[in-house]
């Protein structure tokens, strides 16, 4: 009857994190249905699941485009790795670009997530979070060679660019690329894209993507903006054609037909060595503002500092609310399975028998637009189920996650 509806049972006091300093969660083990993490700040929101993929949205527009299907799980902002020594190719995330011999493993705290990918003696840890004071999404990676052999590593990232609502563009996404136009700048290396307003009283609305290294650039910055340049016709991201012998991004800029961010970035590692490597993504609705992120996150103390703030940010929010860790963790994994449906959270069987159409709950006061959050109570002895449930819909609804 609805697309989403999300029914929270007396066991999901006990299907919780571990109670840590930050709540984390580990797994190793592949997932049936794809476990997400939800980070929102006022303007911008950050969804990433266990395997790598997910959305950056800003005041309600897919930064980069998303689509949910958890048969699948592969749309989202990605980076590639290839081992330019040995010539193999992979992704930290196990999408898109999965390696069985590979241990991919995550970890979702209050203040960020975590994914990691261990392939033979190269060790690759990457963070995410949501900066609390401008409105990027903030991804830094840790590469560390373990073995006893120099390693010249290729980074290369990859999303497509939206800048459009999700059901707009899902209803026509080939006239919604359309209006979208993509530029380099080198002072900072960054790649900006702009949808073009369509009517005279229409805002144009930008993005940003950058990147930056505590490792000095082997070479000049390399990038591309048009997909089908980089994947290739009739390929996808799980083989895309800019990796094939003798390719390179061919540095396409402007009315692309259909615009990525992409950022090349090269490091060489000598044995037991490590280097860290940030791509940044933001939106703004005024040219100032992303070129004043672009230089900004340029470099990478301006990265480090982000990760701070968003933890200070988690400390001041437990303090403020009273909450622990614990429930901040519970409050994100309701959160993710609000924005990405969760069938296990769901009862299938009473779903099935229901005849009712949307317009049922309009009686009730409720219009059925946003998605429901069902909580099952027996009397007085679940009040803190009931606490618990209504906290959480308090403190994500004021942070833009509407239900």
């Amino acid at each position: 009857m609805l697309e989403r509806h999300c029914a929270i049972e007396r066991r999901f006091q006990w299907q919780r994190a571990r109670p840590t300093r930050h709540a984390m969660i580990v797994s190793r083990s592949s997932i049936r249905v794809p476990r997400s993490h939800y980070f929102p700040t006022t303007d911008t929101v950050s969804t990433v699941t266990a395997a790598g993929a997910g959305y950056g949205m800003w005041q309600g527009l897919d930064i980069t485009r998303w689509r949910e299907d958890s048969t699948r799980d592969c749309w989202g902002q990605f980076c590639y790795v290839r081992d330019l020594t040995d010539n193999d190719l992979w992704s930290i995330g196990r999408q898109p670009l999965f390696r069985p011999s590979n241990i991919y493993e995550h970890a979702f705290h209050g203040d960020r997530a975590e994914l990691s990918c261990h392939a033979g003696d190269i060790e690759i840890v990457s963070k995410i979070c949501v900066a609390p004071d401008v409105d990027v999404e903030v991804r830094m990676l840790t590469i560390t060679n373990r073995g006893t052999r120099e390693r010249t590593l290729e980074l290369t990232s990859y999303a497509e660019v939206c800048l459009y609502n999700r059901s707009a563009d899902m209803a026509h996404p080939g006239f919604a690329k359309l209006f979208v136009e993509t530029r380099f700048d080198e002072a900072t290396g960054a790649l900006f894209a702009r949808r073009r307003p369509r009517a005279a009283g229409e805002k144009a609305t930008w993005a940003v993507h950058v990147s930056s290294s505590n490792a000095p650039a082997a070479q000049a910055a390399k990038y591309e903006t048009d997909r089908l340049r980089f994947l290739g016709r009739g390929r996808t991201t799980a083989n895309p054609m800019a990796f094939d012998a003798g390719a390179s991004l061919s540095g396409t800029t402007g009315p692309v037909l259909d615009p990525i961010f992409c950022l090349r970035r090269t490091v060489s590692l000598a044995p037991g060595a490590d280097a860290r490597v940030a791509f940044v993504t933001g939106a703004a609705d005024d040219q100032s503002a992303v070129q004043f992120i672009a230089k900004r996150y340029a470099e990478i103390d301006a990265v480090e500092q982000a990760f701070s703030d968003a933890s200070r940010r988690y400390e001041s929010e437990l303090q403020t609310l009273g909450l622990k860790p614990r429930d901040i963790s519970l409050f994100n994994r309701l959160a993710g399975s609000v924005v990405f449906a969760n069938p296990a959270m769901r009862q299938a069987a009473s779903l099935q028998r229901d005849r009712w159409d949307q317009a049922a709950l309009w009686a009730h006061g409720i219009s059925g637009d946003l998605p429901i959050v069902l909580v099952r109570a027996n009397g007085d002895r679940h009040h803190a189920l009931l606490r618990q449930g209504n906290d959480g819909s308090r403190v994500r609804s004021a942070e833009g996650l509407e239900i």
